[in-house]
């Protein structure tokens, strides 16, 4: 049996609402060069974990649900994709490995990473939360991963040129696209005030995850980013390694 995908409505609808997310969806960043277009590529594991890395003890799936759980923990005073400064990245971080997540603005945010932590991201934060009155429900022998991913690939497809950029070199993000399936979440319930209008139950995720190596003490800098729906996004970090 085959299934529709998402109306294009549908998923600029998912733009519009979730505008907070991304910081985005206006006009003034359409088409705009990326700022590293010239960077050296890398191509090997030295930096970074190989896709089908188990990295204490998890998988790179695990970890992205472990990051949206991190994510959603927080009230909407706390959230850390809306930190404009880096002052939100450090709280309650897993030991090992530092999430990154930030808001996107004109000047990098400064976040301090301790010693010997990894550092896990990805693109923004694109999902399908579930049960989300923009998507309705599973269809007749449909299961619920069968439902999201379709919402995913939908977002996925439209969110191109994806990068990231460590100390000026570009990663290659060949292989690591990947997906979660359903996971359960316990989501702050301030959330319904500036992220859900209904607190869902499970959310789906995908995208280009990476887990970098610890880095060598000293700052460094990271640039993620693409295009969505045609709008150029990207996040810049100067980071401060213990």
């Amino acid at each position: 049996m085959k299934y529709k995908s998402s109306t294009k409505i549908v998923l600029l609808a998912f733009c519009a609402f979730f505008m907070v997310v991304f910081n985005s969806c206006d006009k003034e960043d359409v088409a705009l060069p990326q700022s590293d277009a010239n960077a050296q590529r890398v191509n090997d594991y030295n930096r970074v974990f190989p896709p089908n890395a188990v990295v204490l003890g998890k998988t790179r799936e695990e970890w992205i649900a472990d990051y949206y759980r991190w994510v959603f923990q927080f009230d909407c005073a706390n959230l850390p994709y809306l930190d404009s400064t880096g002052a939100l990245q450090n709280l309650n971080q897993p030991n090992g490995v530092f999430f990154l997540n930030g808001k996107r603005t004109t000047v990098p945010l400064q976040i301090t990473v301790p010693a010997g932590q990894r550092i896990f991201l990805g693109q923004p934060n694109i999902y399908a939360p579930y049960p989300n009155t923009l998507f309705g429900t599973p269809g007749p022998n449909q299961t619920l991963d069968e439902f999201l991913k379709i919402q995913m690939d939908g977002f996925l497809s439209n969110y191109t040129d994806n990068y990231a950029i460590l100390d000026g070199d570009t990663l290659n993000l060949d292989g690591y696209r990947t997906w979660t399936g359903s996971f359960q979440v316990n989501l702050n319930p301030d959330l319904v005030n500036c992220v859900f209008p209904q607190t869902p139950q499970y959310l789906f995720a995908g995208g280009d995850f990476v887990m970098l190596k610890p880095l060598s003490p000293g700052q460094h800098t990271i640039k993620r980013g693409g295009i969505y729906y045609g709008y150029y996004l990207e996040w810049n970090y100067i980071i401060n390694q213990l």
